[in-house]
């Protein structure tokens, strides 16, 4: 929807809009939650223990699943933060609500405006990495490499569950985030079984 259909928009159009907006965004918040609690889950198996650490160091395995988890972490973090228009993310959510504050009484364009400023600058980072990583490949000279994102993740969840809860009238709630101990089996079942010495010396 252009800035000028926003403008003239009626009220009920625009919130049933932000209703399946924030519904959209929900479910991806979600999904990656799900695949956040994995990999926390990975690595804290991967690496409680000195024969893993080991292991890992020789067939890279922690590299691999992060070489997959990374890029694909950080393009989610940059959707919620897209400039375009016609996109759906919690930014251009809060960029419409701002412009039509009328259709969106429950808070103010300033309330509005300090949570899309507290969005934009917990995502910066993320998100200017993968501008220039991964979609670009331009250089990058700063030693941020990513791979840290529960801070971000948690913001953007907090506000995911605000407006959530505003726009669909129910408290938002993640399905489907207790690990179930057979999906670790790939990981727990060992790959490599270390020589007796190397065993006994780690153990």
């Amino acid at each position: 929807m252009s800035s000028l259909n926003i403008r003239t928009a009626p009220v009920s159009v625009l919130r049933k809009k932000w209703t399946e907006d924030i519904q959209a965004v929900a479910e991806e918040a979600n999904y990656m939650a799900i695949h956040l609690l994995r990999i926390n889950a990975v690595q804290k198996w991967l690496w409680q223990r000195p024969h893993r650490r080991i292991v890992n160091r020789s067939m890279q395995a922690h590299g691999w699943i992060m070489s997959l988890w990374i890029p694909t972490a950080h393009m989610y973090i940059r959707r919620e933060v897209d400039n375009q228009h016609n996109t759906v993310s919690l930014n251009q959510i809060f960029l419409q609500m701002t412009e039509r504050s009328d259709a969106f009484p429950e808070l103010s364009s300033a309330e509005i405006g300090k949570d899309r400023k507290s969005l934009m600058k917990q995502c910066a980072g993320a998100a200017e990495w993968v501008n220039r990583q991964v979609a670009h490949r331009t250089r990058w000279d700063d030693a941020f490499t990513g791979g840290h994102f529960d801070g971000t993740f948690e913001c953007i969840n907090a506000l995911v569950r605000k407006y959530y809860e505003l726009l669909v009238g129910t408290p938002l709630q993640f399905e489907d985030l207790e690990l179930d101990p057979a999906w670790l089996i790939g990981f727990t079942e060992p790959w490599y079984k270390p020589r007796k010495k190397l065993r006994v010396r780690f153990a």
